[in-house]
């Protein structure tokens, strides 16, 4: 059996910490099982639910939303950068141009 990991331009990362095990250092990871998708931990494997595999992303970005959501605009290039899954960001590198990003004051 063929298995395929769905994997976005920018990934969305959801930790298993948030979604079952505390103690858990994996990120939820889409695996494409034909019509299905299995949102499964990348580190012990847990499968934290079953979805069709058209909605994989946009579960996994409501599951990252639900834990906030921040964005800054680079300095260097102008991009905006979103940050789902957290409520503030110190320092960052940029989507766009790859070049790194400190904040002085956390933007929220």
């Amino acid at each position: 059996m063929l298995v395929e990991t769905f994997v976005p331009e920018y990934p969305i990362l959801v930790g298993h910490s948030d979604y079952g095990d505390p103690e858990c250092c994996g990120i939820v990871m889409p695996v494409e099982r034909g019509k299905h998708a299995d949102l499964v931990c990348n580190e012990c494997g847990a499968v934290i639910a079953t979805v069709s595999a058209s909605e994989a992303e946009s579960t996994l970005l409501r599951m990252a939303l639900s834990g906030g959501f921040c964005s800054a605009t680079c300095p260097h290039c102008g991009e905006l950068n979103t940050f789902p899954g957290f409520t503030s960001m110190a320092a960052y590198t940029c989507h766009r141009c790859g070049q790194g990003v400190v904040i002085p004051t956390s933007v929220q």
